[in-house]
């Protein structure tokens, strides 16, 4: 074994207890038990709607622990719907529909069939076709369907 193969051996033994002891579950379980709604950062009127909406929902389904996350752009927030990794998302409509076809700038994330739940001037509030319909109509009805 030469010098690089063991130092590179060496780096992923030292590596490995640090890998084993992150466990991803708990984060699984706290993103199943709470609803977050995602917002771009770099977008001021969305993340104040998401907040609005966050509070109503916390104020009439306490249940659904309602919760606007800022996350740095849009095309994270499409990443993270794309990957199902997240559900909700408040987005300008303009780029919702862009998503919803595939279209730039989000052609790389494919085609994401969205639902409005909520409209509110040039943003929407959307989640992916495969979010549960019972909850998706909650939000809604909550919010004021669109």
């Amino acid at each position: 074994m030469d010098r690089r193969s063991a130092l590179a051996a060496l780096a992923l033994i030292s590596l490995t207890p640090a890998a084993l002891a992150f466990n991803v579950k708990p984060l699984d379980a706290y993103r199943r038990h709470h609803l977050f709604i995602l917002a771009p950062a770099d977008d001021a009127a969305a993340r104040a709607l998401a907040e609005r909406i966050a509070e109503a929902l916390s104020a009439k389904l306490p249940d659904s622990r309602a919760q606007s996350v800022p996350v740095a752009d849009t095309a994270q927030l499409a990443t993270f719907l794309v990957s199902r990794q997240f559900d909700v998302a408040v987005m300008a409509a303009a780029a919702a529909e862009a998503l919803a076809a595939g279209r730039p700038p989000f052609a790389t994330h494919g085609p994401l069939p969205l639902k409005v739940l909520h409209s509110a001037g040039a943003h929407v509030l959307v989640t992916r076709t495969d979010f549960l319909e019972t909850d998706a109509r909650r939000i809604a009805d909550v919010l004021g369907a669109p």
